[in-house]
């Protein structure tokens, strides 16, 4: 039963999530082929706030054990409506898939993150806090060349650093990205290696190394060291894709890639083998299993308040699904009148 109003705890949000409707809400957000999700997605990405929204949604199909399902659901939507003129475009400009990709690879694949990332970036800020200066003209030709020797084996750093670890790489993760590779490689033959490599260093690799605090450990980063860290993410993207991250990238054409793409190819088909791992737990990246309940609830409550908080919007675009529009229909009702009333009390508080 509901709890009465004078035992329900108060919180700072328009709708109060009592057992009831937590499962009402769930009950939306899990409902094949997800397109409150996708939704709510494409929402958070408007509003520039993706990664709070993913890793909420990701919390909660990590606990009801659903992860595939959406992310086959997401990889199959995006495939069947892709534009792009090759398909070095998938999973890129405007992707669903990305956001979310990156959001399972940081909660599954937090201790691998550490291995690969951190170590190496606080390194390369102790010994390198003003960065490497790799900019044409910035600098005279023998700088220069000096310096890009020094990036070149920063590169180089980073990809030993990976290639010693794949097989740290969670099994979970692992078959997420040989069903994507297996997704992508039914629509077009061949490609599907190129798509994981994009996941893997577009959507997690590089945010992971420019904004390490954002996504692990604090620490202080310098603006130069910043830039130095964007410059060996777009090098290693470049690599491993083929094409460049950013526009005016022209730098990188110093950067040695013919034998480095081959092993960054291996590396790929590694990342997203699953032959060899049967006998792996999944869930073995989970130190304490009750984890998972309490990362779902909270995550229950930030995408639930970020829907709360954009009712007309997001009504607008579920409208033309009748299904969940009739069960979603009652949180748009609860919402607007919550805030109707905190409007009102407010205009008599101000009179």
């Amino acid at each position: 039963e509901e709890p009465k109003e004078s035992e329900q705890v108060e919180m700072p949000t328009l709708l109060q999530m009592t057992p009831r409707t937590r499962e009402a809400f769930l009950s939306i957000l899990m409902r094949p082929p997800f397109v409150f999700v996708r939704e709510l997605v494409i929402l958070a990405q408007s509003k520039d706030a993706p990664n709070s929204v993913c890793e909420g949604i990701i919390d909660i199909f990590l606990q009801h054990k659903k992860v595939n399902d959406l992310m086959t659901a997401v990889i199959t939507y995006e495939l069947e409506n892709f534009n792009g003129a090759t398909s070095y475009e998938l999973f890129r400009k405007d992707s669903i898939v990305g956001p979310l990709f990156l959001a399972l690879i940081l909660r599954v694949g937090e201790q691998y993150r550490n291995v690969i990332l951190t170590e190496e970036i606080t390194q390369f800020i102790l010994y390198n806090e003003k960065g490497i200066n790799i900019e044409i003209g910035m600098c005279d030709p023998k700088e220069l060349t000096q310096n890009m020797e020094r990036f070149e084996n920063e590169v180089n750093h980073f990809l030993i650093k990976i290639e010693a670890n794949t097989s740290k790489f969670p099994l979970l993760l692992r078959q997420q990205l040989h069903n994507l590779k297996n997704l992508v490689d039914n629509v077009f033959p061949g490609k599907g290696h190129d798509a994981v490599a994009t996941i893997f260093f577009f959507h997690f690799f590089y945010p992971s190394l420019v904004f390490p605090e954002r996504y692990g450990p604090q620490m202080v980063i310098t603006r130069d060291a910043r830039k130095t860290f964007s410059a060996l993410g777009r090098a290693l993207v470049f690599i491993a894709t083929k094409t460049t991250l950013l526009q005016n990238s022209g730098v990188l054409n110093n950067v040695n890639t013919v034998k480095r793409q081959e092993r960054v190819t291996e590396l790929v088909k590694s990342l997203s083998d699953i032959s060899g791992h049967q006998g792996e737990e999944l869930f073995s990246w989970c130190k304490n299993i009750d984890e998972l309940a309490k990362n779902s609830f909270a995550g229950t409550h930030v995408v639930k308040d970020f829907a709360m908080d954009n009712l007309p919007v997001l009504w607008k675009s579920l409208v033309d699904d009748r299904e969940i529009v009739q069960t979603f229909y009652p949180f748009i009702c609860h919402g607007f009148e919550k805030l109707c009333k905190q409007t009102s009390e407010s205009i008599k508080k101000t009179n």
